[in-house]
C-alpha cells in the first residue's frame, strides 16, 4: 500500500520493522482502536534503538523551583520527526480489508494530506515554542493517544451516524484544534 501511495519503498531511515507493523495493524485493523504509538518504543531501526527513548526534563515545583526529570519521548523536534517518519509510514503501509477478505483491494485507512496537515502544524508549534519542547512533546502525544477519540465522537455526533468518521479526517480535526494546542 505504502508503495503504491508513494511509487516507491521507504527509505531506509523510516523503514519500520515487521514488529512494529504488525503492531500498529492489531492496534487499528483489528481492534479499531485509535492510531496510537509511543514514541518513546516506536523508533527508527527498531531492533537498533530498542531500548526506551528518554530525555531530561526540568519540570516546575510549588515553591518556584525545577527539578530534573527522566521524561519519555524524543528529546528534540528533530528525534520527533524521526519517530514520525516511521509512524507515517506504518500508517500508510495499512489497508482495511475488503468485504471478500483481501487486503489489497480495501480501503486506506489513512490519507498522506491528513498524516502531512498534521505533522506540519505540530512541527510550527513545536518550533515556535522550542524552551518547552517536553511540553509540546507530552501533548502530541496525549493528544494521539486521548483526544483522537473524543475528536472522533465528537465529530461523529455532528455528522449523519450512517457515515463513518475516518481516521485521516480526526489527524485534520486535531491539527486544526487550536483550543487544544
Amino acid at each position: 500500500n505504502y508503495t503504491r501511495i508513494k511509487r516507491g519503498a521507504p527509505l531506509e531511515e523510516v523503514e519500520p520493522t515487521p514488529d512494529q507493523i504488525n503492531a500498529l495493524h492489531i492496534r487499528i485493523v483489528d481492534l479499531g482502536a485509535e492510531p496510537y504509538a509511543d514514541f518513546s518504543i516506536l523508533t527508527p531501526h527498531g531492533r537498533r534503538t530498542a531500548k526506551r527513548l528518554r530525555h531530561r526534563s526540568w519540570m516546575p515545583q510549588e515553591d518556584g523551583s525545577y527539578i530534573a526529570e527522566e521524561v519519555p519521548g524524543p528529546a528534540s523536534l528533530d528525534a520527533w520527526e524521526a519517530c514520525w517518519g516511521v509512524y507515517e509510514v506504518c500508517l500508510l503501509m495499512l489497508r482495511f480489508p475488503s468485504d471478500d477478505g483481501s487486503v489489497d483491494q480495501g480501503d486506506e485507512i489513512f490519507s498522506p494530506i491528513a498524516l502531512e496537515t498534521y505533522l506540519q502544524h505540530f512541527r510550527r508549534l513545536a518550533k515556535e515554542h522550542p524552551e518547552v519542547w517536553h511540553l509540546c512533546q507530552r501533548a502530541e502525544d496525549r493528544c494521539r493517544a486521548e483526544h483522537f477519540p473524543r475528536i472522533r465522537r465528537s465529530l461523529s455526533a455532528e455528522k449523519d451516524h450512517s457515515q463513518v468518521i475516518t481516521w485521516s479526517a480526526v489527524f485534520t480535526a486535531a491539527a486544526l484544534h487550536d483550543r487544544y494546542w
